[in-house]
């Protein structure tokens, strides 16, 4: 899928007051991939490995390695 054809995910706009489940089909009509579209024109491809790991822990992981890195004496 080209860059023009991925969906603006601010773009979308969902009624927070309908039934979760016209809000999931209403995303899902709209958004067209929910695995690659953009935010604020950035591309954001969602995608699942096999791993034992949580989203949480490995977005832990990264930050608390991310500041380690920052802070670093040399």
């Amino acid at each position: 899928m080209d860059y023009e054809e991925l969906k603006e995910l601010t773009e979308i706009h969902i009624d927070p007051n309908a039934p979760l489940d016209e809000r999931f089909e209403k995303y899902l009509d709209e958004i067209g991939n929910p695995y690659r579209f953009t935010v604020n024109g950035t591309v954001v491809n969602i995608g699942f490995s096999s791993t034992e790991k949580t989203l949480s822990e490995s977005l832990y992981n990264y930050y608390t390695h991310k500041n380690n890195e920052n802070n670093e004496i040399i």
